[in-house]
């Protein structure tokens, strides 16, 4: 009886999850891009027309399209322009979208060779390094299936392991048990820690071409350093009109007025 009704919490707690997730990854849904200003904007950019393909591709965006592709041609769109700023700004969204995607990546790397301000960009402690590697391999919505396809292995071979009497097989569901329930917490961790992140210190890029960082919010903030266009900072906190920022590993921090700034999560 005991069992059974384990079984049965199990399955519930299963599915309680599956409609969580479910909740979670609607929120990201968009709707279906219109294949058709697609491509008319490529028409556009193809025969050298950057700026009027750039305001197509805007234009999409604005009526609520998101796509890797979409956002991967608008950077292309902007680096025609010697738009370097919105070129890295467009690039980053498209690396968010699809962080697999090779020529992405290979764009994105040669815009930022060519920014002023060069650093290094790797986290400080190794939870952050370990939840950045990940974020460069999979989407947020990925890892949310990985979580929830192992909550649902879990909850299957533990139900298996409590009917199961003979002893070789109860001693190798143990260990796939165990391996099983590593996955999850490990899943589960580095999610909510990735959404922790990506709520509470956003990822910008620097839009002006050239901007001081001062000390305090207000006119009267002693100059701390400069960054250029494309930099890519973390944002602290907003107040007012202005942003606090620090560059990655929070080394340098400081304000900039907040319409420098455009922020590369939608």
């Amino acid at each position: 009886m005991k069992k059974n009704f384990l079984s049965r919490l199990i399955i519930a707690s299963a599915l309680a999850l599956t409609l969580v997730f479910s909740i979670f990854t609607s929120n990201y849904a968009k709707p279906l891009l219109n294949a058709e200003t697609m491509r008319l904007a490529n028409i556009l950019y193809e025969n050298g027309r950057y700026s009027e393909a750039s305001q197509t591709y805007q234009q999409l965006i604005e009526q609520g399209y998101i796509d890797s592709a979409l956002f991967y041609n608008l950077g292309n769109a902007y680096y025609r322009q010697d738009n370097l700023s919105k070129a890295i700004l467009n690039y980053e969204r498209a690396a968010y979208l699809s962080p697999r995607d090779e020529n992405i990546q290979a764009n994105l790397a040669y815009a930022r060779g060519q920014r002023l301000d060069q650093y290094d960009t790797k986290a400080n402690s190794p939870l952050e390094q370990w939840t950045q590697t990940i974020s460069t391999k999979m989407t947020l919505n990925e890892m949310s299936i990985v979580a929830l396809v192992s909550f649902w292995a879990l909850a299957v071979f533990f139900i298996l392991y409590n009917h199961i009497h003979k002893p070789h097989l109860k001693k190798a569901l143990r260990y796939i048990l165990t391996f099983t329930l590593l996955i999850f917490t490990l899943s589960v961790f580095t999610l909510g820690n990735r959404i922790y992140i990506e709520k509470t210190y956003p990822t910008a890029v620097v839009t002006a071409s050239s901007i001081d960082v001062v000390s305090n919010p207000g006119e009267d903030g002693i100059s701390q350093f400069t960054l250029h266009s494309g930099a890519k900072v973390i944002l602290l906190e907003t107040r007012g009109q202005w942003a606090h920022l620090s560059l990655p590993g929070d080394q340098f921090q400081g304000w900039v007025p907040i319409n420098t700034l455009e922020k590369v999560g939608l």
